[in-house]
């Protein structure tokens, strides 16, 4: 007679620290250490091919860990896969680091529990959601990770994105984009990195410290340009202070426009509510248990769904039509 494989949970680290390993083994768990860059796209990409590729693992179970430069990665990896992971781990880092790519999304991040080990620090941003402690042991993290599952069918799921890679949000995936089709009712979650903006090098030397950009607190004053222009510098250079004339710079930021999809389903009513920002088109897996269900999308038009499975959602002129996906 044969008897099924259990299934176990995968541990993902951003590194390959051996105390990792360790643990992973004394519970049984899979491990997986990715050491790439993985505050991008394209490792983010590479991580989840990666974890989609792992045979025996616990689908509800997969964690992800990253420690000190790699902690601001774990941030990046749950908004861009938030239906991913079941929980993660930051240790120290910065998660400002994150938040510079321009591409952090509470939304996203709320449905990751994520434990951040690191020092108080009021001025801190911090991303709804996230638990943070002063110290933990390598078994406390292992703790948090283990007591957490991620739901495969939520009835409540809230996703933004500005990139055609990462389209998928629990049992939706966005189809077709449409920006024209605006939604003031649903902005945008983008935790806000601010201006980016710079000082053009030139002038100003890497050990000049500078006291005021236009007569103002120069952190205040770079955090508040919205365009470049000329401005006036002073700065402490040895026992000297001088007045400088450059320019401010302001970098490109990516993923200026996003869509936004939330939905609610009520059981009880087999009702499925979906609110969206950008979105024409939208794939929705109807499990067993929500069929047969109505669709409302927008609160203008809803659809009934009668089979389990995969159907197509078109919304235009105030109706919505289904088809099986292909």
């Amino acid at each position: 007679m044969l008897l099924a494989m259990a299934l176990a949970p995968l541990l993902v680290t951003l590194d390959s620290w051996e105390s990792w390993k360790s643990v992973a083994a004394e519970r049984g768990w899979q491990w997986l250490s990715y050491e790439k860059e993985a505050c991008n796209d394209a490792a983010a990409k590479g991580l989840e091919s990666l974890v989609s590729q792992r045979a025996n693992i616990d689908r509800s179970r997969v964690y992800l860990i990253g420690r000190g430069d790699s902690a601001a990665c774990v941030f990046y990896n749950a908004s861009r896969l938030p239906d991913l992971w079941a929980a993660a781990v930051a240790v120290g880092g910065d998660v400002q680091r994150a938040i510079e790519t321009n591409k952090i999304f509470e939304a996203n991040l709320q449905a990751v529990p994520i434990l951040w080990v690191t020092q108080p620090d009021p001025a801190r941003r911090r991303p709804a959601g996230t638990v943070e402690r002063e110290q933990a042991t390598v078994q406390n993290a292992i703790d948090f990770l283990a007591g957490r599952h991620r739901v495969q069918w939520p009835e409540k799921i809230d996703c933004e994105t500005g990139n055609p890679n990462f389209l998928r949000c629990f049992w939706l995936e966005i189809a077709r984009v449409d920006l024209a089709r605006r939604n003031d009712a649903l902005p945008s979650s983008r935790l806000n990195p601010g201006s980016g903006a710079k000082l053009l090098p030139g002038p100003i030397k890497p050990d000049d410290r500078i006291l005021s950009i236009n007569g103002r607190d120069p952190a205040r004053f770079l955090a508040d340009a919205r365009e470049e222009k000329n401005v006036a510098v002073m700065v402490q250079r040895g026992k000297e202070r001088l007045r400088l004339e450059t320019k401010t710079v302001i970098p490109p930021r990516e993923e200026g426009a996003t869509v936004r999809v939330q939905a609610e389903v009520q059981p009880e009513a087999k009702e499925i509510l979906i609110i969206t920002r950008g979105i024409a088109q939208l794939r929705l897996t109807l499990p067993p248990q929500w069929a047969p269900g109505t669709v409302n999308w927008n609160g203008v038009a809803s659809v009934k769904l009668e089979a389990p499975g995969c159907h197509l959602l078109a919304e235009a002129a105030g109706s919505v039509t289904a088809a099986p996906c292909r």
